[in-house]
């Protein structure tokens, strides 16, 4: 019993021994990772605006590192080095802190933050607004600009100087450029720009404004006028120049010579006719300060005692007519008495009805054609007084073949009678009444002739070969 016991207890001190043997060397394993540790924080960095700016940090641990670099606490895109460029840095970057996060698998670790720095640059003119001096025409639009570098923001103020005077700054001008209107007001002004932003100011270099009057041009002339009397006139004239134009309006009457209005100075003078007014001529002289004045052309004043109706109006055609060939080109003028006072409007008609928009003092009618045959045209005439009494004009459209009515062809003389037993003496003009019968002037005999529809013809007025009026 006790050989048997002293054989277990070998047996469990050798495998006990075995155990240990085989965990005790350590070979069969790897290194531990080291977690990242930061040997040089990222420095804070002072630049000029404009300027790059870097930062860098550098750390010590188990490879590969990575990086992240942040701004104000949020991760810039891109930037995994162990350093971090900007490649101009402006003002508004200043005041910034950047840090980085650097890490491996065995851990993190993060910088501490870095400031940015940003110097503001005080402004600089690299283009000036102008020479020394400038000449520019009175009345046109006049722009200057400057150029200037430096941090943001910059602003300008835009100063004048009036002869004799000093710089003062211009109201509303405050952008790097100045445009306004010049005037002869402004000749010998000075000018100048004051750039500045948080770092500092410049003043651009001044230049002399000269400015070259413009000469005086009456653009739109007096209209003579015909009115009635009592009614009120207004003459009116439009010039340009340079400087403050002043009028003075003269007046010429009949036999006369011109003479200023009192109190007529501005660009339109209005009165009430009166009947010594008539044949009355009106001018204006206008001035800008210069030793002559620029005069307008005379308008010519008509007056009338009172406002005549027309009495009659007459229409003549062209061709004469009354019959005309297919194709023919028409036009029928209206002709109102001298004594009617003017304006005078009209209107036309076509077999009684009104023709829309012919208003005019006469009537083009285009190429006749068949269909036309027999139409009837009139005409009134009228004015603030009355209206004439209508005339009218039938107009006969044949196939393209005239036909004689009376007279022969080529036959000369003053003999009434029926169809080629009658003749005439450079008929002239013609008119239709409505029971068809037309009515011409016989030039060279000094009569008016009639012929019915039956081509008769007889002598109503005058006397053939006899010239007078009575």
């Amino acid at each position: 019993m006790r050989k048997s016991f002293a054989h277990i207890v070998i047996l469990t001190a050798l495998t006990v021994l075995t155990a240990c043997g085989g965990g005790g060397g350590g070979g069969g394993g790897g290194t531990p990772a080291v977690a990242p540790t930061i040997s040089s924080q990222p420095a804070g960095v002072t630049v000029d605006d404009g300027m790059p700016a870097s930062f860098a940090v550098t750390a010590t641990g188990t490879a590969p590192l990575s990086y992240q670099w942040q701004r104000n606490g949020a991760n810039i895109s891109g930037a995994t080095a162990a350093s971090y460029n900007i490649a101009a840095a402006t003002f508004n970057d200043s005041g910034t802190t950047f840090k980085v996060v650097v890490s491996n698998s065995a851990g993190s670790t993060t910088s501490a933050n870095a400031a940015l720095t940003v110097n503001a640059v005080a402004p600089v003119i690299t283009s000036q607004p102008a020479s020394q001096a400038v000449t520019v025409n009175d009345g046109s639009a006049s722009s200057f600009s400057v150029v200037a570098t430096g941090s943001a923001v910059l602003l300008y103020r835009w100063q004048r100087m009036p002869a004799g005077g000093s710089f003062a700054d211009v109201n509303g001008a405050t952008s790097a450029t100045y445009t306004f209107v010049t005037a002869l007001t402004n000749e010998s002004d000075q000018y100048q720009v004051i750039v500045s932003n948080s770092a500092g100011t410049v003043t651009s270099n001044p230049f002399i404004l000269h400015v070259t009057p413009v000469g005086l041009l009456i653009t739109t002339q007096p209209v003579s006028q015909h009115v009635s009397q009592g009614m009120p006139v207004t003459f009116t004239v439009v010039a340009s120049g340079s400087g403050v134009l002043t009028y003075q309006w003269q007046r010429m009457p009949a036999g006369g010579v011109f003479a200023d209005v009192p109190g007529a100075t501005s660009s339109t003078y209005s009165f009430t006719a009166q009947l010594p007014n008539d044949g009355d001529q009106y001018q204006v002289a206008v001035n800008n300060g210069g030793v002559q004045p620029s005069l307008s052309l005379p308008a010519t004043l008509t007056v009338s005692a009172s406002v005549i109706a027309p009495s009659a109006v007459m229409i003549s055609p062209a061709p004469a007519g009354p019959t005309y060939a297919e194709g023919t080109t028409l036009t029928l003028n209206a002709v109102v008495d001298s004594g009617a006072t003017t304006p005078l409007s009209y209107q036309w008609q076509r077999n009684s009805v009104i023709i829309p928009g012919e208003v005019g003092d006469h009537l083009t009618i285009g190429q006749l054609t068949a269909p036309m045959e027999g139409s009837a045209y009139s005409v009134t005439a009228s004015n603030s007084a009355g209206t004439s009494i209508p005339a009218s004009f039938t107009v006969h459209v044949t196939g393209g073949q005239l036909t004689l009515l009376a007279g022969t062809v080529g036959g000369v003389g003053s003999k009434d009678g029926t169809g080629s037993a009658a003749l005439f003496n450079l008929p002239y003009g013609a008119v239709i009444d409505a029971s068809g019968n037309t009515y011409v002037t016989d030039k060279n005999s000094h009569t008016v002739r009639k012929i019915t529809p039956d081509g008769v013809v007889t002598t109503i007025a005058g006397q053939a070969g006899r010239q007078g009026s009575t």
